[in-house]
């Protein structure tokens, strides 16, 4: 069935879409980690080391992942490593200590 351009464009939209909520939550949680380190009394090289750690993660994640996804297949890991990164952000308010 040959898909028209309305079809693709609707298609496209909701996948930028989806890409745009996530990298806004992705920039909301790293000025958030900022601002409490800084309230908590973390240097700015601190501060610096955590934001960069979250980098090496997704770095490291993403070449670690497949062996995962080969198991248990790409929607149960993708809903398991979401699962993941949306409730580590919750830790790090939580157990947040200098």
């Amino acid at each position: 069935m040959p898909a028209t351009l309305r079809a693709i464009l609707l298609q496209l939209l909701s996948l930028l879409l989806g890409f745009a909520l996530m990298q806004m939550g992705n920039t909301l949680q790293g000025t958030l980690l900022s601002v409490r380190g800084s309230i908590e009394g973390f240097s700015p090289t601190e501060v610096g080391l955590v934001g960069a750690s979250f980098w090496g993660g997704i770095v490291l994640g993403s070449l670690r992942s497949g062996p995962v996804i080969r198991r248990v297949g790409h929607i149960r890991a993708f809903a398991a490593l979401g699962a993941i990164a949306s409730t580590i952000p919750l830790l790090h308010l939580l157990l947040m200590k200098h």
